[in-house]
């Protein structure tokens, strides 16, 4: 589970990854990943946070759950072992990309920051749409 407390031992170097979240079997599949598990690893959540440009707090970090389940997402044409995640929080816009690496049987996330309404319509216009906001 995704606690602030889990997070602070991946930050920390208590872990060397996280689970973040569970795709949906029929998601994964249209993402041809082989597995359900969304993971991100200490490298990322140190470079998520630490980056001051991009206004990214922990509590945006505790919601890459709540956009794997709930986000829109698209996987654009040029990029197939990668998707990314729209999610509107109560206070902006964000954008997660994640990697699907080992030949499927792994899912990190990427980065995380704010996105704007302009760079959703961009990549939905050279990309596919695999789910629509919940």
């Amino acid at each position: 589970m995704l606690t602030l407390a889990a997070l602070n031992w991946l930050y920390h170097g208590g872990k060397d990854r996280l689970l973040v979240g569970r795709l949906s079997p029929a998601i994964a599949s249209l993402l041809n990943a082989r597995t359900l598990l969304v993971h991100i690893n200490a490298a990322t959540l140190r470079h998520i946070i630490d980056e001051k440009p991009r206004q990214i707090a922990v509590s945006d970090v505790l919601l890459l759950t709540k956009m794997i389940s709930d986000g829109l997402i698209v996987r654009e044409a040029a990029r197939q072992n990668s998707f990314v995640i729209f999610y509107h929080s109560p206070e902006r816009q964000l954008k997660a990309a994640f990697k699907i690496a080992a030949g499927g049987e792994e899912i990190w996330v990427s980065t995380l920051h704010q996105s704007r309404a302009r760079q959703a319509r961009a990549l939905l216009k050279r990309g596919t749409v695999i789910r629509t906001h919940r």
